[in-house]
């Protein structure tokens, strides 16, 4: 349940980008500092229970320069019934892994595996592994 208080950066293999959940804004804003990024937005956008940003930044981490941070709020309350958003937020993940490899049209059992990968990783991350 590391990502109820810090960044919990998740692998997913071989795709470009560093991926991370939090339910922490103050993880989040301590992030952007790290990584050097000034102009960021609400950490989740108002009225929302999750926001999914992407993150193009100078820092280089293991050769990666982009960042994708899954940000929730409430999790103290949250349910399997907010399942439906973690697999929201999932799929803008896809679509910023497929973008960042610059697969213009991925299969649809690839696009399966993957989302199913980051919904499996946000659940464990938020509820406990």
């Amino acid at each position: 349940m590391s990502g109820r208080t810090k960044i919990d950066y998740i692998p997913i293999g071989a795709i470009p980008i560093h991926f991370g959940v939090t339910a922490s804004e103050k993880a989040y804003e301590r992030e952007m500092a790290r990584l050097g990024i000034k102009d960021y937005g609400p950490w989740v956008s108002p009225g929302a229970f999750a926001t999914t940003h992407l993150f193009e930044h100078n820092s280089e981490v293991n050769g990666f320069n982009k960042t994708v941070l899954i940000c929730f709020k409430d999790v103290g309350k949250f349910r399997f019934a907010n399942a439906a958003h973690v697999a929201h937020e999932a799929f803008h993940v896809t679509q910023f892994c497929f973008e960042a490899m610059q697969e213009d049209r991925p299969g649809e059992e690839v696009t399966a595996y993957l989302l199913q990968l980051i919904v499996e990783s946000v659940l464990h991350s938020l509820c406990g592994k």
